[in-house]
């Protein structure tokens, strides 16, 4: 679901387990702090990078 708008897409997945009135309030709330949500790396200077790399192990004389 997009809680942005179509130049400036802001999308999240929300759970389909969810009454329609616990959804309207999540989209809702979502949508009120947008601004304050990171959406990128970019938007959480300071972050140390070893904390949001993934890195997978691998054998040394395995093929990629």
């Amino acid at each position: 679901m997009n809680i942005g708008t179509e130049e400036d897409p802001r999308l999240v997945q929300v759970g389909s387990t969810l009454s329609s009135e616990e959804r309207e309030r999540l989209v809702a709330l979502l949508k009120d702090f947008k601004d304050v949500l990171a959406w990128s790396y970019e938007d959480m200077p300071g972050i140390d990078p070893e904390i949001v790399q993934l890195r997978i192990p691998q054998h040394p004389e395995a093929s990629p």
